[in-house]
C-alpha cells in the first residue's frame, strides 16, 4: 500500500500531467572550429502546462530540417521550468555531414525565407518514475535569421 501512495505524490503520474511544449525559436550558425565539425547554437522554448514545476535532468534532440537529419545534440545543464511557465534554453549541436549536404541541397530548390523543421526531443526528469518525456514539433525556421 505505501509504494501505491508513493506513485500517487509523483507529478508526472497524476492524472492531468500535460506533457511540456518544446519549441525551436531560432538557429544560429556557430564560428567554425579547428575540429572542422558544423556546429550550430539552438534557441529553444520550453513550455510546462502542469501546476508543479518540471526539473529537467537532460535533453538529448535530433532537429531535421527540409525532412532531413541536420543536428543532434545534448545538454544536462537545464534549468527547472515554473509551474504554468516557460524558459529558454540555448543548447549547442554539432551537424550531421550527410544531412547538412542533403538539406542543403533541398533548400536551394525551395522557394521562399523558411525552412520546415521537426524537432524530437527526449527531456530527462529529475524527480520522477518515468526515464523520460518524448516531444516532437514540426514547424518552420526562418532563414537569415542570424546572418552575420
Amino acid at each position: 500500500m505505501i509504494p501505491l501512495l508513493a506513485l500517487g505524490g509523483c507529478a508526472t503520474l497524476s492524472p492531468g500531467f500535460e506533457k511540456p511544449e518544446v519549441q525551436v525559436t531560432a538557429l544560429e550558425p556557430l564560428p567554425n572550429n579547428h575540429s572542422g565539425d558544423l556546429r550550430f547554437r539552438i534557441h529553444l522554448r520550453v513550455f510546462n502546462p502542469n501546476s508543479n514545476e518540471l526539473a529537467l535532468s537532460g535533453l538529448y534532440y535530433t532537429l531535421k530540417l527540409a525532412g532531413h537529419k541536420v543536428v543532434t545534440g545534448t545538454s544536462n545543464t537545464l534549468p527547472v521550468i515554473p509551474a504554468y511557465g516557460q524558459e529558454a534554453i540555448t543548447v549547442d549541436a554539432s551537424a550531421n555531414l550527410m544531412g547538412s549536404f542533403m538539406a542543403a541541397a533541398q533548400l536551394i530548390q525551395l522557394q521562399g525565407d523558411t525552412v520546415p523543421y521537426e524537432l524530437e526531443a527526449k527531456l530527462g526528469l529529475r524527480t520522477s518514475l518515468l526515464p523520460a518525456i518524448r516531444v516532437t514539433r514540426r514547424g518552420e525556421i526562418k532563414l537569415g535569421q542570424y546572418q552575420r
